[in-house]
């Protein structure tokens, strides 16, 4: 009896220890499909008892009332009833194609992109029409920047810095 009593724990042990169930997870557009969708693909091999639900969007998210367990985003700005894990440093920078800088001159200080055409990505958790950088002596500066065209998709914003409509901020 006591032996049987032992293979059940041993059993009940590794159950536990086995991911199993259903996790809804979401994340944004662009990181979601680049970084998360892989990754979530992988999550689901390696666990194939779990049932995975992987949601992307252009919104801010109340996690609770849409029913997710889980939001993997880009940012520091998290509602204090989240409870959190950085998983990465995310370090932004600017881009401009070498057609758009021949044009109209490449920007020496933080303060010279007032007066270029600044290209936003409309993301859930970011102010539009501000941009937070980070100087070379590592002070911040929240600099408003103009700019005629904007999208929440950054593919697009990216392709318009190609074609030499301006500069964007887009993570490394």
């Amino acid at each position: 009896m006591l032996e049987n009593y032992d293979q059940l724990i041993s059993i009940l042990s590794l159950d536990a220890l086995i991911a199993h169930g259903q996790v809804n997870i979401c994340s944004s557009f662009g990181f979601g499909r680049a970084h998360l969708a892989p990754a979530v693909a992988d999550l689901s091999r390696q666990y194939p008892e779990l049932d995975i639900s992987f949601e992307v969007f252009d919104r801010t998210i109340d996690l609770v009332q849409e029913g997710f367990d889980l939001e993997i985003f880009i940012g520091n700005d998290l509602p204090e009833q989240h409870i959190s894990k950085r998983l990465a440093k995310n370090s932004r920078i600017l881009y401009a194609s070498p057609n758009y800088l021949d044009r109209f001159g490449t920007p020496q200080h933080i303060h010279d992109l007032k007066q270029h055409q600044c290209l936003v990505i409309k993301d859930r958790h970011v102010t539009n029409g501000a941009w937070k950088l980070t100087d070379r002596k590592n002070k911040n500066h929240f600099i408003k920047i103009a700019g005629s065209l904007s999208s929440n998709n950054g593919d697009i914003v990216r392709q318009w810095a190609l074609n030499g409509c301006g500069i964007m901020l887009r993570s490394q």
